[in-house]
């Protein structure tokens, strides 16, 4: 392994004079090969959105030895390791900040499901503002620095999953909402996650796979693993969700009917097995289910 000594002194850019560094030197290994990715679906950071009732908090137990932690209020109809635990107090970021704490020590967990990343970076906010004097970061009129404390703390305790060699998983509901293409200026209305923008812009820059999980037309569970027009997805890890008959990338894929069924899927998809095929229909119970969602407009 090349090793790089750190020197004591340094030539400072455009002055030409010298700056003295800590007298205690520090040495740097340099890599000698490249980092291979991770041939295990269970080891990269997971976004989910979809419909309240799809079933995505049942999907994310399926994650390899999970927690979940849970912002959502009344939400105990699952068999699964949860904080926080019926009869405790509701979570908020203080709460969190702890139990992630030692979630992130105990080798019980691996996958640590945030529900949802909406609920989570509410109470992050309200955490900040509440240590700034204020209600709101608004509140604050000072140009910004509450606002930009947000996005540190919320960016730190989030990446503290991955740093501890954990996986992150987040979950959030969805909606249509107005996104503006960052190269062309121009707008789109697209399927995306409820959170706000800057968990939005977390997501973008942090999660390697975010999966759109809906219904077809005819009622069938499907996960869309990337982006089009009309739907905001990612699929950031490259020569992964591909057809299995065409190698072409996949634009979406059924699920199946069960969690235990539609993690092993997701499985699939991530190592090329899949093909974007429905091969049966929805069982009526679903297809009269989507019609009903449809019509009430949940």
């Amino acid at each position: 392994m090349a090793l790089v000594k750190k020197s004591p002194r340094f030539i400072k850019p455009g002055v030409g004079g010298t700056v003295q560094r800590p007298a205690k030197s520090e040495t740097y290994a340099l890599p000698t090969k490249r980092i291979q990715p991770s041939t295990d679906f269970g080891d990269y950071g997971t976004a989910i959105f979809g419909e309240k009732g799809i079933g995505k908090t049942s999907l994310a137990a399926e994650f390899p030895n999970a927690i979940i932690n849970q912002f959502e209020v009344g939400r105990n109809h699952l068999a699964v390791f949860q904080v926080p635990e019926r009869g405790q107090p509701k979570l908020n970021w203080d709460s969190f900040r702890s139990y992630l704490e030692q979630q992130l020590t105990d080798d019980r967990f691996q996958s640590i499901v945030i529900d949802t990343i909406d609920k989570a970076y509410s109470h992050c906010m309200d955490y900040v503002s509440r240590k700034n004097g204020v209600e709101h970061p608004h509140d604050a009129k000072d140009f910004g620095k509450t606002w930009n404390a947000v996005t540190k703390e919320f960016g730190e305790v989030m990446d503290s999953i991955k740093q501890a060699g954990k996986t992150p998983v987040w979950l959030s509901h969805a909606k249509h909402k107005t996104i503006e293409m960052s190269h062309s200026r121009q707008t789109l209305e697209k399927y995306c996650p409820t959170c706000v923008d800057k968990a939005m812009e977390y997501l973008q820059s942090c999660a390697d796979f975010v999966f759109c999980y809906t219904y077809d037309e005819a009622g069938n569970r499907i996960i869309i693993p990337r982006g089009n027009e009309t739907v905001w997805a990612s699929c950031g890890v490259p020569d992964t969700f591909m057809d299995a008959k065409t190698g072409e990338p996949l634009s979406q894929f059924a699920i199946g009917s069960t969690a235990a069924e539609a993690y092993r899927n997701l499985c699939d998809g991530f190592a090329n097995k899949l093909t974007g095929e429905v091969v049966s229909p929805a069982p009526e119970k679903e297809v009269k289910r989507r019609k009903f969602i449809k019509k009430s407009g949940e």
